[in-house]
């Protein structure tokens, strides 16, 4: 499948599920929040506080339906923990939450033909043209400027050609051809994933922390196990410097 899209209860739905339900689609899974009905709160009660996605993801992530015992759970969580897959899958995800109005902000203004931005912004794979941006943005390279050159382009949507995937391609070739620029922005994770960029608040940016301290920590420990194994692809790293060795110890 090259695109899922999983509805998560953030009263009931754990961590693990939400791992499965975000794994399977080839280029995109999306997952969409359910949100409780107002309207069910009983008159003499005050409402709930309101959650944003981001804390909703959280609960969901911070709950465990696995019953095991005290050694098994340790030992899963250390594995959890260690799985640099698992921790880049929830960097990105939290990070892509991160900057969703940002991103939304370039595409607003992007100049779209009549009747085309509405068809971008209600695509299945606008998550995907979100991160082709993110990515574009952290080699280096304006949005806006990406945008203005290839959204006078896109064409109705049709059953070949989505106008979001087909942008979000295009975003990325682009990407690729273009050498990377020596910005301001925050750089990579362990050289591996974008950090997100612009203001963030102080639960994301505890969040993040938490998972890029434990990504560089699993990167290393990879790369160590990799060197003494012989792997051929670690050959074309090159050499690292005494001081590198260092910095990983």
């Amino acid at each position: 499948m090259d695109t899922v899209h999983a509805l998560v209860d953030p009263e009931t739905a754990s961590r693990e599920l939400f791992y499965v339900a975000m794994t399977p689609g080839k280029q995109n899974n999306s997952a969409h929040v359910i949100q409780p009905d107002p309207h069910d709160v009983e008159t003499h009660l005050e409402p709930p506080e309101p959650l944003t996605r981001i804390g909703q993801l959280h609960r969901v992530l911070a709950r465990s339906d696995a019953d095991l015992s005290a050694t098994e759970t340790l030992k899963q969580e250390l594995d959890r923990h260690a799985s640099l897959d698992t921790l880049l899958a929830e960097y990105d995800v939290l990070a892509r939450e991160a900057q969703v109005e940002r991103v939304a902000s370039y595409l607003d203004v992007a100049p779209f033909p009549e009747g085309i931005a509405d068809e971008v912004f209600t695509s299945p794979h606008y998550e995907q043209l979100e991160a082709a941006v993110i990515r574009h943005e952290a080699a280096g390279h304006a949005p806006t400027r990406i945008l203005a050159r290839l959204a006078p382009r896109l064409q109705s949507w049709t059953e070949e050609k989505d106008p979001a995937a087909w942008l979000a391609s295009m975003i990325d070739a682009v990407t690729t051809q273009l050498p990377r620029r020596k910005t301001s922005t925050p750089g990579r994770v362990a050289g591996l994933i974008p950090r997100p960029t612009g203001p963030l608040d102080d639960d994301m940016r505890v969040a993040l922390q938490e998972r890029e301290d434990l990504i560089t920590t699993a990167a290393a420990a990879s790369l160590d196990e990799a060197i003494e194994c012989g792997a051929a692809w670690v050959a074309k790293l090159g050499k690292p410097g005494p001081r590198s060795r260092e910095r990983q110890r």
